[in-house]
């Protein structure tokens, strides 16, 4: 099955290129970084005293705006990739076609992840960007890949549950429901921390390993659970 996903993966990349799924993962990084420049650039006395650590301030005002368009864009791209399929009504000649099903599923989730990781290293290099246009040095590396790839990591399970819902509604109007009720929650501190959507925020500020190794496993299970109950649907 890994072969024939491989192949169904090459697939969803030539679909995706006549769309414009390519220029919304770059303008996700690219409008936060924006915002960020300008809001420095508005209040550089006040973030950039003496006492505080340039990269730490650096870093903590863009994860305010990248989880919420980390959240956002995967649940665009889920939206995005599987409302294709529903708004053709494809699923009935895709899952009539001699392929894997499961390896269809998979094939969508890995391309979703791989244009995320691509958004996140794109936000994490022009954080990166910021603090050598301010003449900030002594570069932290270790919090720089927290901070790039530790929400990505975390936001997997999220990622899953809304390729799930993206697949099973033909109306992708409660998969984005759920997706903006979640960014909503993303920062909120005062609810349970099993809640997937606060693992972003907790893999970068609370501890990086915990929530991104969390976020990995779950994140797998539950692709892998989509994938077997996908294998299991009636085409319509």
């Amino acid at each position: 099955m890994i072969a024939e996903t491989a192949r169904l993966l090459r697939a969803e990349r030539q679909k995706s290129r006549g769309t414009r799924i390519p220029l919304l993962v770059a303008l996700g990084p690219l409008g936060v970084l924006l915002l960020e420049l300008f809001n420095f650039q508005l209040r550089y006395d006040w973030l950039f005293r003496p006492e505080f650590n340039p990269w730490d301030v650096i870093f903590e005002n863009v994860l305010a705006l990248m989880i919420p368009a980390l959240l956002l864009g995967i649940t665009l791209l889920c939206s995005l990739l599987l409302g294709l399929e529903h708004g053709g009504r494809m699923w009935k000649q895709l899952l009539a076609l001699p392929i894997s099903r499961p390896g269809l599923y998979l094939a969508k989730g890995l391309r979703i992840a791989g244009l995320l990781f691509l958004a996140a290293t794109l936000t994490g290099l022009g954080a990166l960007g910021l603090g050598l246009w301010y003449g900030f040095g002594d570069i932290p590396w270790t919090e720089l890949l927290h901070f790039t790839y530790g929400p990505f990591a975390a936001a997997l399970p999220v990622l899953a549950l809304q390729l799930f819902a993206s697949s099973v509604f033909s109306n992708q109007a409660l998969p984005i429901a759920l997706g903006v009720l979640g960014c909503v929650f993303s920062t909120a501190t005062m609810l349970p921390n099993a809640l997937p959507w606060l693992w972003p925020l907790h893999a970068y500020a609370t501890n990086f390993t915990a929530y991104s190794l969390a976020g990995v496993g779950v994140g797998l299970f539950g692709l892998l659970l989509g994938a077997w109950l996908f294998s299991r649907r009636e085409a319509k």
